[in-house]
């Protein structure tokens, strides 16, 4: 039965990301450089980047002074829903706060230089992307959907927020 599980991955290869940890261990955010956002996934609604777009315009709000950059890696897989995001995106006058990347094969050293990982996915699995993120210590901010809940201890590993709650996340990433 060997063929028939060539495309099951069984979980992240933690080799592989000794590099970055050792490199998110030595790096530091300094004055002046933008906080940055990570969000990894495909551009679709069930992976609810709207979320983090709305929570990004509450967070412009609060804190107009301070530098924040909101980075979308993954292909576009509904194109209508893309399309809406980026005319909301400029449209609430983001356009240099959110970067859409596409799709991207080096998410390890992305996740190096940003300081925490978004998944507001209204649908999820236990995605790869989060396990790796918390396995190199970078932070995450976790929609309650799927099993997510379960491998992210809350307050040490990252916060579990609301599917719903755009407020939630704005408040959590302030």
């Amino acid at each position: 039965y060997r063929h028939k599980f060539q495309t099951i991955i069984p979980g992240i290869d933690l080799r592989s990301l000794e590099p970055c940890w050792d490199k998110r261990t030595t790096r530091r955010r300094r004055a002046g450089d933008p906080f940055v956002v990570l969000q990894v996934g495909t551009i679709c609604d069930r992976k609810n980047q709207q979320l983090l777009i709305d929570a990004l315009v509450q967070v412009r709000d609060e804190c107009p002074n301070e530098p924040i950059q909101v980075q979308l890696a993954g292909g576009v897989f509904e194109e209508d829903y893309a399309e809406r995001l980026k005319e909301k995106v400029s449209a609430a006058g983001l356009d240099g706060d959110v970067e859409f990347l596409g799709w991207r094969t080096d998410v390890h050293d992305l996740m190096v230089c940003a300081n925490l990982l978004a998944m507001p996915s209204r649908d999820e699995g236990v995605p790869n992307t989060v396990q790796e993120a918390m396995a190199i210590g970078l932070p995450v901010l976790v929609s309650e959907a799927g099993g997510t809940p379960e491998i992210v201890t809350e307050g040490r590993t990252g916060w579990v927020l609301g599917i719903y709650s755009p407020e939630s996340w704005a408040d959590r990433i302030v």
